[in-house]
């Protein structure tokens, strides 16, 4: 199971915006377990913003022989002024 939030934060780092999407869960007795890709673009968000929190992460949750846990890779945020 991988898991992330992405907020916008204001100068007192209140939420000004949140990204949660539903957890991705991988079951290798139903699928190919491939690599998968979860994205989010903020636009007029308004004024305000001052700090970006990232925090993402996962768990193994049958813990199957051989498998332990997320695998993550190629994580970034990028500001586009």
């Amino acid at each position: 199971m991988y898991q992330l939030t992405v907020c916008l934060l204001d100068e007192n780092k209140e939420v000004l915006h949140e990204y949660k999407p539903e957890p991705v869960i991988l079951d290798p007795d139903t699928d190919d377990c491939s690599w998968r890709q979860v994205t989010q673009t903020f636009h007029d968000y308004g004024p305000g913003l001052r700090f970006i929190s990232f925090e993402h992460g996962g768990k193994d949750t049958s813990y199957w022989n051989g498998w332990f846990g997320v695998r993550v890779t190629g994580s970034s945020v990028t500001i586009d002024l």
